[in-house]
């Protein structure tokens, strides 16, 4: 479920940078979870793990506008 929706900031009477997390769970009007997907390989060519930090920079933005602590990534199944 997308929204509601929410903006990073203001400029004089115009709301700007409007977030749009992937889908975002609610009880009431209190932000539960909020799960971003990603179409990208989370591994690097060793098979480790490789968050991007834009990624993570992303989801700390929605936990502040949001109010909410529980985020999470969400990646394709990539075969090796």
């Amino acid at each position: 479920y997308q929204g509601p929706q929410y903006y990073l900031g203001r400029k004089e009477t115009e709301d700007v940078f409007r977030l749009q997390p992937d889908f975002t769970l609610f009880h009431g009007n209190q932000c539960k979870c909020i799960l971003d997907a990603k179409y990208k390989n989370p591994f690097d060519n060793d098979g480790a793990p490789k968050v991007r930090t834009s990624d993570l920079y992303q989801l700390v933005t929605y936990a502040v506008r949001y109010h909410c602590d529980r985020l999470v990534l969400i990646y394709p199944k990539f075969k090796y």
